[in-house]
Protein backbone atom coordinates (compact mmCIF):
# COMPACT_ATOMS: atom_id res chain seq x y z
CA UNK A 1 0.00 0.00 0.00
CA UNK A 2 2.75 2.44 1.12
CA UNK A 3 4.72 1.50 -2.52
CA UNK A 4 1.52 2.49 -4.42
CA UNK A 5 0.89 5.07 -2.56
CA UNK A 6 5.07 6.50 -3.35
CA UNK A 7 4.05 5.33 -6.95
CA UNK A 8 1.28 7.43 -7.39
CA UNK A 9 3.13 10.59 -5.63
CA UNK A 10 6.38 9.84 -8.21
CA UNK A 11 3.73 10.02 -10.87
CA UNK A 12 2.16 13.43 -10.02
CA UNK A 13 5.02 15.10 -9.31
CA UNK A 14 6.09 13.97 -12.72
CA UNK A 15 3.05 15.05 -14.35
CA UNK A 16 3.58 18.74 -12.34
CA UNK A 17 6.97 19.10 -13.38
CA UNK A 18 5.81 18.17 -16.82
CA UNK A 19 3.03 21.06 -17.29
CA UNK A 20 5.22 23.47 -15.58
CA UNK A 21 7.73 22.63 -18.20
CA UNK A 22 5.68 23.09 -20.80
CA UNK A 23 3.92 26.41 -19.34
CA UNK A 24 7.72 27.99 -19.30
CA UNK A 25 8.69 27.12 -22.63
CA UNK A 26 5.15 28.16 -24.13
CA UNK A 27 6.67 31.77 -22.84
CA UNK A 28 10.12 31.23 -24.43
CA UNK A 29 9.27 30.62 -27.82
CA UNK A 30 6.46 29.36 -30.02
CA UNK A 31 6.74 26.50 -33.12
CA UNK A 32 4.39 28.07 -35.63
CA UNK A 33 3.39 24.94 -38.24
CA UNK A 34 3.82 25.48 -41.68
CA UNK A 35 0.08 26.61 -43.50
CA UNK A 36 -1.29 27.90 -40.24
CA UNK A 37 -1.61 31.11 -38.52
CA UNK A 38 -0.64 30.97 -34.79
CA UNK A 39 -1.84 33.77 -32.12
CA UNK A 40 1.10 35.09 -29.66
CA UNK A 41 0.20 37.29 -26.82
CA UNK A 42 3.62 38.17 -25.29
CA UNK A 43 5.03 41.20 -23.51
CA UNK A 44 2.32 43.30 -23.86
CA UNK A 45 2.51 42.71 -27.89
CA UNK A 46 -0.38 40.34 -29.29
CA UNK A 47 0.24 39.47 -33.03
CA UNK A 48 -0.68 36.94 -35.37
CA UNK A 49 1.78 34.88 -37.06
CA UNK A 50 1.14 32.57 -40.35
CA UNK A 51 3.84 30.53 -41.62
CA UNK A 52 3.94 29.81 -45.85
CA UNK A 53 7.73 29.16 -45.73
CA UNK A 54 8.98 28.14 -48.37
CA UNK A 55 10.85 25.16 -46.40
CA UNK A 56 7.94 23.73 -45.75
CA UNK A 57 8.27 23.04 -42.48
CA UNK A 58 7.14 24.91 -38.85
CA UNK A 59 9.54 28.11 -37.65
CA UNK A 60 10.46 28.58 -34.44
CA UNK A 61 9.76 32.03 -32.99
CA UNK A 62 11.67 33.31 -29.72
CA UNK A 63 9.08 35.11 -27.79
CA UNK A 64 11.05 34.89 -24.24
CA UNK A 65 12.28 38.68 -24.38
CA UNK A 66 10.57 41.85 -26.00
CA UNK A 67 14.02 42.19 -27.38
CA UNK A 68 13.43 38.72 -29.24
CA UNK A 69 9.08 39.07 -29.87
CA UNK A 70 8.67 42.71 -30.41
CA UNK A 71 11.13 45.68 -29.36
CA UNK A 72 13.86 46.65 -31.71
CA UNK A 73 15.07 45.66 -35.06
CA UNK A 74 16.33 42.19 -34.55
CA UNK A 75 13.28 41.24 -33.17
CA UNK A 76 10.76 38.79 -34.99
CA UNK A 77 8.37 40.97 -35.50
CA UNK A 78 10.37 43.32 -37.38
CA UNK A 79 12.12 40.79 -38.77
CA UNK A 80 10.57 38.16 -39.77
CA UNK A 81 11.92 35.34 -42.57
CA UNK A 82 10.16 35.25 -46.18
CA UNK A 83 7.24 33.48 -46.32
CA UNK A 84 6.12 34.43 -42.99
CA UNK A 85 3.49 37.15 -42.28
CA UNK A 86 2.74 39.26 -39.40
CA UNK A 87 -0.72 40.46 -38.81
CA UNK A 88 -2.88 42.09 -35.63
CA UNK A 89 -4.71 40.09 -33.57
CA UNK A 90 -8.63 40.11 -33.49
CA UNK A 91 -11.23 41.26 -31.32
CA UNK A 92 -12.64 38.32 -30.51
CA UNK A 93 -11.22 34.41 -30.48
CA UNK A 94 -7.98 35.19 -30.11
CA UNK A 95 -7.47 33.86 -26.52
CA UNK A 96 -5.49 31.09 -26.91
CA UNK A 97 -1.14 32.13 -26.34
CA UNK A 98 0.42 30.05 -29.07
CA UNK A 99 -2.28 28.14 -30.34
CA UNK A 100 -4.31 28.41 -33.93
CA UNK A 101 -5.52 31.95 -34.44
CA UNK A 102 -9.38 31.67 -34.29
CA UNK A 103 -11.47 32.46 -36.92
CA UNK A 104 -14.90 33.72 -35.11
CA UNK A 105 -17.02 31.82 -33.11
CA UNK A 106 -19.69 31.73 -35.48
CA UNK A 107 -17.98 29.94 -38.33
CA UNK A 108 -18.00 33.52 -40.30
CA UNK A 109 -14.61 34.57 -41.59
CA UNK A 110 -13.08 37.56 -40.00
CA UNK A 111 -14.22 40.76 -41.01
CA UNK A 112 -16.70 39.62 -43.19
CA UNK A 113 -20.54 40.77 -42.45
CA UNK A 114 -23.45 38.17 -44.11
CA UNK A 115 -27.17 38.50 -44.06
CA UNK A 116 -29.18 36.82 -42.07
CA UNK A 117 -32.57 36.10 -42.65
CA UNK A 118 -35.22 38.19 -44.61
CA UNK A 119 -35.00 42.38 -44.93
CA UNK A 120 -38.44 44.52 -44.22
CA UNK A 121 -39.44 47.52 -46.50
CA UNK A 122 -39.36 50.74 -44.31
CA UNK A 123 -41.16 54.28 -45.51
CA UNK A 124 -39.64 55.89 -48.36
CA UNK A 125 -38.40 59.03 -47.95
CA UNK A 126 -39.18 61.22 -50.89
CA UNK A 127 -36.60 64.31 -50.37
CA UNK A 128 -33.07 64.69 -49.17
CA UNK A 129 -32.83 62.60 -45.97
CA UNK A 130 -31.76 59.11 -44.37
CA UNK A 131 -32.66 57.00 -41.63
CA UNK A 132 -31.20 57.36 -38.08
CA UNK A 133 -31.11 54.17 -36.03
CA UNK A 134 -30.42 53.37 -32.37
CA UNK A 135 -30.16 50.14 -30.50
CA UNK A 136 -32.97 49.31 -28.30
CA UNK A 137 -31.91 45.81 -27.56
CA UNK A 138 -29.96 42.69 -29.26
CA UNK A 139 -32.64 42.19 -31.41
CA UNK A 140 -34.19 45.53 -31.06
CA UNK A 141 -33.72 49.14 -32.93
CA UNK A 142 -35.91 52.20 -33.43
CA UNK A 143 -35.60 53.81 -36.84
CA UNK A 144 -36.04 57.53 -37.37
CA UNK A 145 -36.36 58.49 -41.26
CA UNK A 146 -35.58 62.24 -42.11
CA UNK A 147 -36.76 64.74 -43.09
CA UNK A 148 -39.97 64.01 -44.59
CA UNK A 149 -40.76 60.29 -43.00
CA UNK A 150 -39.80 61.90 -39.46
CA UNK A 151 -41.97 58.82 -37.77
CA UNK A 152 -40.11 57.47 -35.16
CA UNK A 153 -40.70 53.11 -35.33
CA UNK A 154 -39.23 50.53 -32.67
CA UNK A 155 -38.30 46.96 -35.13
CA UNK A 156 -37.88 43.41 -33.61
CA UNK A 157 -36.26 40.77 -35.55
CA UNK A 158 -37.48 37.37 -34.75
CA UNK A 159 -34.28 34.86 -35.65
CA UNK A 160 -35.97 34.85 -39.35
CA UNK A 161 -37.32 38.64 -40.15
CA UNK A 162 -37.53 42.26 -38.95
CA UNK A 163 -41.35 43.45 -37.86
CA UNK A 164 -42.76 46.56 -36.08
CA UNK A 165 -43.26 46.49 -32.50
CA UNK A 166 -46.04 49.23 -30.86
CA UNK A 167 -47.23 52.25 -32.40
CA UNK A 168 -45.15 54.72 -34.14
CA UNK A 169 -44.54 58.57 -33.06
CA UNK A 170 -43.79 61.88 -35.11
CA UNK A 171 -40.81 64.05 -34.62
CA UNK A 172 -41.82 68.08 -34.90
CA UNK A 173 -38.52 69.22 -36.52
CA UNK A 174 -36.23 69.77 -39.62
CA UNK A 175 -33.41 67.78 -40.19
CA UNK A 176 -32.53 64.83 -38.23
CA UNK A 177 -28.88 63.55 -38.17
CA UNK A 178 -28.91 61.17 -34.86
CA UNK A 179 -30.54 58.25 -32.85
CA UNK A 180 -29.16 57.72 -29.15
CA UNK A 181 -30.14 55.45 -26.32
CA UNK A 182 -29.63 57.44 -23.18
CA UNK A 183 -31.49 55.27 -20.54
CA UNK A 184 -33.14 52.22 -20.28
CA UNK A 185 -36.02 53.66 -21.85
CA UNK A 186 -35.04 57.37 -23.22
CA UNK A 187 -33.62 57.82 -26.51
CA UNK A 188 -32.71 61.22 -28.15
CA UNK A 189 -33.25 62.48 -31.32
CA UNK A 190 -30.46 64.97 -32.54
CA UNK A 191 -32.32 67.82 -35.25
CA UNK A 192 -29.96 70.09 -37.24
CA UNK A 193 -33.14 72.83 -37.41
CA UNK A 194 -33.25 74.87 -40.05
CA UNK A 195 -32.93 78.62 -38.94
CA UNK A 196 -34.83 80.87 -40.98
CA UNK A 197 -32.58 84.10 -42.00
CA UNK A 198 -29.24 82.33 -40.10
CA UNK A 199 -26.64 81.03 -42.48
CA UNK A 200 -26.21 77.64 -40.06
CA UNK A 201 -28.77 75.37 -38.40
CA UNK A 202 -29.24 75.50 -34.58
CA UNK A 203 -28.86 71.64 -33.29
CA UNK A 204 -31.68 70.66 -31.19
CA UNK A 205 -32.18 67.42 -28.83
CA UNK A 206 -35.30 65.94 -29.12
CA UNK A 207 -35.99 63.66 -25.63
CA UNK A 208 -38.86 60.44 -26.30
CA UNK A 209 -39.10 57.63 -23.73
CA UNK A 210 -40.56 54.12 -25.27
CA UNK A 211 -43.71 52.90 -23.30
CA UNK A 212 -42.87 49.16 -24.24
CA UNK A 213 -45.61 49.97 -26.81
CA UNK A 214 -45.37 53.48 -28.39
CA UNK A 215 -43.50 56.35 -27.94
CA UNK A 216 -44.32 59.25 -25.41
CA UNK A 217 -44.91 62.75 -26.33
CA UNK A 218 -41.57 65.03 -27.06
CA UNK A 219 -40.39 65.42 -23.15
CA UNK A 220 -38.04 68.35 -23.87
CA UNK A 221 -36.27 69.97 -27.01
CA UNK A 222 -33.23 71.55 -26.25
CA UNK A 223 -31.49 73.91 -28.36
CA UNK A 224 -27.63 73.26 -27.76
CA UNK A 225 -26.15 76.46 -28.58
CA UNK A 226 -23.66 74.62 -31.26
CA UNK A 227 -24.35 74.20 -35.56
CA UNK A 228 -25.01 72.29 -38.40
CA UNK A 229 -23.97 68.53 -39.10
CA UNK A 230 -24.47 67.25 -35.46
CA UNK A 231 -23.08 63.76 -34.85
CA UNK A 232 -23.32 62.38 -31.40
CA UNK A 233 -22.72 59.18 -28.77
CA UNK A 234 -24.04 58.04 -25.69
CA UNK A 235 -21.38 59.50 -23.05
CA UNK A 236 -22.15 57.31 -19.70
CA UNK A 237 -25.53 56.48 -17.86
CA UNK A 238 -27.41 59.92 -18.12
CA UNK A 239 -25.33 62.23 -20.31
CA UNK A 240 -24.49 61.96 -23.89
CA UNK A 241 -21.67 64.24 -26.33
CA UNK A 242 -22.78 65.96 -28.88
CA UNK A 243 -20.70 67.26 -31.84
CA UNK A 244 -21.54 70.19 -34.64
CA UNK A 245 -19.21 70.55 -37.58
CA UNK A 246 -19.52 74.19 -38.73
CA UNK A 247 -19.03 75.77 -35.00
CA UNK A 248 -16.18 72.80 -34.50
CA UNK A 249 -17.48 72.35 -30.65
CA UNK A 250 -18.06 69.20 -28.43
CA UNK A 251 -20.65 69.42 -25.83
CA UNK A 252 -21.78 66.90 -22.93
CA UNK A 253 -25.30 67.23 -21.90
CA UNK A 254 -27.15 65.49 -19.12
CA UNK A 255 -30.71 63.98 -19.13
CA UNK A 256 -32.75 63.50 -15.78
CA UNK A 257 -35.51 62.06 -17.35
CA UNK A 258 -37.46 65.20 -17.99
CA UNK A 259 -34.84 68.35 -18.94
CA UNK A 260 -31.48 68.50 -20.30
CA UNK A 261 -28.50 70.72 -18.47
CA UNK A 262 -24.74 71.31 -20.25
CA UNK A 263 -22.13 70.07 -18.63
CA UNK A 264 -19.70 71.33 -20.13
CA UNK A 265 -18.25 72.25 -23.95
CA UNK A 266 -14.69 72.15 -25.94
CA UNK A 267 -14.41 74.70 -28.42
CA UNK A 268 -11.77 74.59 -31.58
CA UNK A 269 -11.06 76.99 -33.89
CA UNK A 270 -13.23 77.01 -36.83
CA UNK A 271 -11.06 78.81 -39.08
CA UNK A 272 -7.23 78.35 -40.02
CA UNK A 273 -4.61 75.12 -39.15
CA UNK A 274 -7.21 72.88 -36.78
CA UNK A 275 -8.72 69.94 -36.74
CA UNK A 276 -12.18 69.47 -37.75
CA UNK A 277 -15.04 67.08 -35.88
CA UNK A 278 -15.95 64.80 -38.06
CA UNK A 279 -17.73 61.65 -36.06
CA UNK A 280 -17.69 60.47 -32.50
CA UNK A 281 -18.43 56.75 -30.71
CA UNK A 282 -18.81 55.66 -27.12
CA UNK A 283 -16.01 53.74 -26.33
CA UNK A 284 -17.31 53.18 -22.03
CA UNK A 285 -18.66 55.24 -19.67
CA UNK A 286 -16.75 59.07 -20.38
CA UNK A 287 -14.50 57.64 -22.82
CA UNK A 288 -15.25 58.51 -26.56
CA UNK A 289 -13.81 58.22 -30.05
CA UNK A 290 -13.44 61.27 -32.05
CA UNK A 291 -12.62 61.23 -36.14
CA UNK A 292 -10.68 64.36 -36.63
CA UNK A 293 -9.57 65.74 -40.09
CA UNK A 294 -6.64 68.32 -39.96
CA UNK A 295 -6.73 71.00 -41.92
CA UNK A 296 -3.77 72.90 -43.01
CA UNK A 297 -5.23 76.11 -43.09
CA UNK A 298 -8.92 77.22 -44.21
CA UNK A 299 -9.71 75.41 -46.91
CA UNK A 300 -6.46 73.30 -47.40
CA UNK A 301 -7.79 69.79 -45.94
CA UNK A 302 -4.95 67.30 -44.14
CA UNK A 303 -4.93 64.09 -42.51
CA UNK A 304 -7.36 61.88 -41.14
CA UNK A 305 -7.19 61.17 -37.53
CA UNK A 306 -8.97 58.83 -34.37
CA UNK A 307 -8.74 60.33 -31.31
CA UNK A 308 -9.98 59.49 -27.87
CA UNK A 309 -11.06 61.74 -25.47
CA UNK A 310 -11.99 61.28 -21.68
CA UNK A 311 -15.07 63.18 -19.91
CA UNK A 312 -13.29 64.31 -16.68
CA UNK A 313 -16.49 65.87 -15.62
CA UNK A 314 -15.92 69.52 -16.52
CA UNK A 315 -14.87 68.67 -19.95
CA UNK A 316 -13.31 66.50 -22.79
CA UNK A 317 -9.54 65.67 -22.96
CA UNK A 318 -8.06 64.80 -25.88
CA UNK A 319 -5.56 61.63 -25.85
CA UNK A 320 -3.12 60.77 -28.58
CA UNK A 321 -4.02 61.55 -32.30
CA UNK A 322 -3.70 57.89 -34.42
CA UNK A 323 -3.66 59.17 -38.80
CA UNK A 324 -6.15 56.92 -40.08
CA UNK A 325 -5.57 58.16 -43.73
CA UNK A 326 -4.09 60.71 -46.16
CA UNK A 327 -5.10 63.74 -48.65
CA UNK A 328 -3.45 61.39 -51.34
CA UNK A 329 -5.27 58.48 -49.27
CA UNK A 330 -8.27 59.94 -47.55
CA UNK A 331 -10.64 57.63 -45.23
CA UNK A 332 -13.55 60.23 -44.20
CA UNK A 333 -15.92 58.26 -41.99
CA UNK A 334 -19.45 59.12 -42.46
CA UNK A 335 -20.92 57.44 -39.39
CA UNK A 336 -19.09 55.60 -36.48
CA UNK A 337 -20.40 53.54 -33.48
CA UNK A 338 -18.98 51.10 -31.06
CA UNK A 339 -18.90 47.94 -31.49
CA UNK A 340 -16.92 47.14 -28.50
CA UNK A 341 -14.70 49.26 -26.05
CA UNK A 342 -11.51 48.54 -28.91
CA UNK A 343 -13.96 48.17 -31.55
CA UNK A 344 -15.49 50.87 -33.93
CA UNK A 345 -17.62 50.24 -37.36
CA UNK A 346 -17.84 52.93 -39.97
CA UNK A 347 -19.28 53.99 -43.22
CA UNK A 348 -17.22 55.64 -46.29
CA UNK A 349 -18.37 56.46 -49.33
CA UNK A 350 -15.36 55.96 -51.64
CA UNK A 351 -16.78 57.94 -55.01
CA UNK A 352 -20.32 56.55 -54.71
CA UNK A 353 -19.13 52.68 -53.17
CA UNK A 354 -20.41 52.81 -49.82
CA UNK A 355 -18.39 50.40 -47.71
CA UNK A 356 -17.94 49.44 -43.84
CA UNK A 357 -15.05 49.17 -42.06
CA UNK A 358 -13.62 48.40 -38.68
CA UNK A 359 -10.93 49.88 -36.82
CA UNK A 360 -9.78 47.90 -33.64
CA UNK A 361 -6.97 49.06 -30.52
CA UNK A 362 -4.36 46.77 -31.35
CA UNK A 363 -2.72 47.77 -28.40
CA UNK A 364 -0.86 50.00 -29.57
CA UNK A 365 -3.04 51.71 -32.91
CA UNK A 366 -6.08 51.72 -34.25
CA UNK A 367 -5.87 48.94 -36.85
CA UNK A 368 -8.05 49.05 -40.18
CA UNK A 369 -9.70 46.17 -41.36
CA UNK A 370 -10.51 45.81 -44.87
CA UNK A 371 -13.24 47.31 -46.09
CA UNK A 372 -16.22 45.47 -47.64
CA UNK A 373 -18.30 47.07 -50.34
CA UNK A 374 -22.33 47.41 -49.84
CA UNK A 375 -22.59 48.72 -53.76
CA UNK A 376 -23.91 52.19 -54.82
CA UNK A 377 -26.72 52.60 -52.49
CA UNK A 378 -26.37 54.05 -49.09
CA UNK A 379 -26.57 52.45 -46.29
CA UNK A 380 -26.96 53.32 -42.42
CA UNK A 381 -26.59 50.58 -39.28
CA UNK A 382 -26.57 50.40 -36.00
CA UNK A 383 -25.04 47.92 -33.62
CA UNK A 384 -27.26 45.04 -32.17
CA UNK A 385 -24.32 42.77 -30.69
CA UNK A 386 -20.73 43.00 -30.91
CA UNK A 387 -20.68 41.01 -33.76
CA UNK A 388 -24.13 41.60 -35.09
CA UNK A 389 -25.49 44.64 -37.05
CA UNK A 390 -28.62 46.47 -38.23
CA UNK A 391 -28.18 47.76 -41.50
CA UNK A 392 -30.53 50.73 -43.66
CA UNK A 393 -29.79 50.79 -47.50
CA UNK A 394 -32.17 52.88 -49.50
CA UNK A 395 -32.23 56.01 -52.23
CA UNK A 396 -34.76 59.26 -51.78
CA UNK A 397 -37.59 58.41 -53.37
CA UNK A 398 -37.13 54.71 -53.63
CA UNK A 399 -37.43 51.69 -51.71
CA UNK A 400 -35.27 51.51 -48.19
CA UNK A 401 -34.89 48.12 -46.33
CA UNK A 402 -34.02 46.60 -42.87
CA UNK A 403 -31.86 43.89 -42.60
CA UNK A 404 -29.98 41.95 -39.99
CA UNK A 405 -25.87 41.29 -40.84
CA UNK A 406 -23.74 39.35 -39.07
CA UNK A 407 -19.77 38.55 -38.70
CA UNK A 408 -16.96 36.64 -37.42
CA UNK A 409 -14.31 38.29 -35.34
CA UNK A 410 -12.14 41.39 -36.64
Amino acid sequence: MCIRQAVHSLLLAALLCLTISTSASALDHCWVPHGQTYTINEHSTCRRVTNNHASGVQIFVPTKTAAEWSTGGNAFMNATPAGVTISACGVCGDTANCGPSAGGSNGISNNVWVPVGSSVTLPSITTSGRYNLAQMSSSMIVAEGEPTATDIQAYQFNGTTWAGVGTSATLSGDNFRAAVKITATDYVFVEEEEASGEANDDIRLHARRWTGSGWSASLSNQNTGIADAPKASKLNATAIAVIGDYENAMEAWNWNGSAWTELGKIDYPQSGTRYQLRGVAYLSDNSILVHEQYFVDSLTPGNYFLTPYTWNGTTFVAGTRHQIGTVASPVALQNMISLTPTSVISSLNVGGDHRLVVHYWNGSTWTATAQQSFGTIPISFEKLDFNEIAIVQGTVGGTYTLRKYISGCF
